[in-house]
């Protein structure tokens, strides 16, 4: 478990370290009229992949790139998350010789399909074998990606930075991850001007998405990473301020600029640290009924920090130290109490105070043992990253708390 005097020490850089980001990022307003001299220097012929119900966006890309004389098709992702029978049947379907770069403009669905469908296309084996699950290890990627280029549209799942692409696997009803450092994209344009028409659902599920990557990475163990701690403050800083803002003023210019760089930021953080208990037990859900990621997220957050509380007191002292400028003599127990009530005033005030009644009529018999014993049997991992190892009576109780509220 963490104490205070460990975070402190890390700050003050006094372990050893490494920190990587290959991603060349163009940020601010109009960054996407850059575009084409990047991809020029990649190759010549685009996959543009993106969803219809951002066509409007899709085609500012689309423009960008026809002034410039550079080759491109339209790749539409018609479901919501991307499924692994969709990423291989489309695989097939593109002729590999005739895509030399691939870009991705959209939300996280999108940017996963993107890095994952760059895989699928050059290598053998079913996109599945590359997830990287607990219970086994995933297949070696033989040949070389195509390159990506990731273009958010939304300020929540930090993919543009990441090397990671998540996948829905329904014939198993489970979600993965591909942890691989080939699918960091080779540049990430992130651009406010794309964020303005973004609706207030996806404002605030994505928001608290981006909230809860900078917090697990934060608070997870598994390896030493000063710069991912001190980004992972400034990302949380940014979504308390602004993500609320953003809610009351969606046109905000400057508002979404702020949010956009702290979902940059989360994604640079979990490239380096990854995600907790939260993450594992959302990622679980999410694959044995249809709820969109992030909403998982936000259900799943504050029951999990509410029975972390006692056990990393120092640590979410820290944080709310930091992000709120409480520099009293309070003890770490009411500091710590209060970063986690603060968490649930910010879901809740972005209206995402819910549980999972509020997605699905009714719950599946014996559900919350189907929810556990799913998430021991392939998603375990991520729980040995959180600061308190949870007996399973533990992980029920949170389950319970998140399926019946």
């Amino acid at each position: 478990m963490y104490h205070d005097e460990f975070v402190r020490s890390n700050w003050m850089i006094s372990n050893n370290f490494q920190f990587k980001l290959p991603v060349s990022i163009c940020f601010g307003r109009n960054s996407i009229e850059k575009l084409p001299e990047t991809c020029k220097k990649i190759g010549s012929n685009v996959l543009l992949i993106t969803s219809r119900d951002i066509s409007h966006l899709a085609e500012k890309v689309s423009i960008t790139l026809e002034n410039a004389k550079i080759n491109f098709e339209v790749f539409y992702l018609e479901s919501s998350e991307p499924d692994c029978t969709l990423i291989d049947s489309s695989a097939k379907s593109i002729d590999e010789k005739k895509i030399d770069c691939i870009v991705g403009i959209g939300g996280g669905s999108v940017l996963d399909m993107t890095k994952s469908l760059s895989i699928a296309i050059t290598n053998p084996e079913p996109i599945w074998m590359y997830a990287n699950l607990s219970y086994r290890e995933p297949k070696p990627i033989i040949k070389k990606p195509i390159p990506v280029i990731s273009i958010p549209t939304t300020s929540g799942t930090g993919s543009e930075v990441t090397p990671y692409a998540v996948l829905t696997n329904s014939e198993k009803c489970q979600k993965g991850t591909i942890q691989q450092p080939e699918i960091f994209p080779k540049a990430a344009f992130i651009d406010p001007e794309l964020l303005t028409t973004m609706p207030k659902e996806l404002s605030a599920s994505t928001g608290i998405d981006a909230f809860a990557h900078a917090l697990e990475s934060f608070i997870n163990i598994s390896k030493n990473s000063p710069i991912s701690e001190f980004i992972s403050i400034e990302a949380m800083k940014l979504i308390f301020t602004y993500l609320p803002k953003v809610m009351h003023e969606p046109e905000n210019i400057e508002y979404r600029q702020k949010m956009a760089w702290a979902s940059t930021l989360s994604g640079i953080a979990i490239s380096h640290r990854g995600t907790t208990t939260a993450h594992a037990i959302a990622e679980t859900l999410g694959g044995l009924i249809q709820i969109p990621h992030a909403h998982a997220v936000a259900i799943t957050t504050y029951p999990v920090l509410k029975e972390t509380l006692r056990y990393a007191k120092e640590q979410f002292a820290y944080i709310y130290e930091h992000i709120f400028q409480e520099n009293s003599k309070h003890e770490s127990n009411e500091k710590a109490t209060a970063f986690v009530n603060s968490v649930y005033k910010l879901i809740d005030e972005v209206g995402l105070n819910r549980n999972l009644t509020d997605y699905i009529s009714k719950i599946p018999t014996n559900f919350s043992d189907k929810l556990l014993e799913t998430l021991l049997n392939y998603k375990y991992r991520p729980l040995r990253q959180h600061p308190k190892k949870f007996e399973n009576t533990d992980l029920k109780k949170m389950i319970e708390l998140i399926v019946h509220g």
